[in-house]
């Protein structure tokens, strides 16, 4: 089960909504991490020294649905897998865009 997300576009000189929404399923990012390190045959304790956090911290890190980008750039490092392309691979020309208004 995978939670719907929606983005929402925001005019810049305003900072209001500019009325869009992308909607779309992916799966969240800990998940996608988690799945790559047993992959991988990778120990949690090794994940952990690799990114410089606890053991607890990786743990948490699975349950995210999204997380800084620079995390997930140092994580794409780590493990030698493009995250970011995992996430603009669910992100497809015919999903839908609808007008809130």
């Amino acid at each position: 089960m995978y939670r719907s997300h929606v983005f929402r576009f925001v005019a810049p000189d305003s900072g209001k909504s500019a009325g869009l929404l992308l909607q779309g399923k992916m799966e969240p990012i800990g998940l996608l991490i988690k799945k790559e390190l047993e992959r991988q045959e990778r120990s949690i304790s090794w994940f952990a020294r690799k990114i410089g956090c606890d053991r607890s911290n990786v743990y948490r890190l699975f349950q995210k649905n999204s997380i800084d980008t620079q995390l997930l750039a140092r994580i794409s490092v780590v493990l030698s897998h493009d995250f970011f392309s995992d996430l603009s691979a669910s992100i497809s020309p015919d999903q839908q865009v609808q007008n809130p208004q």
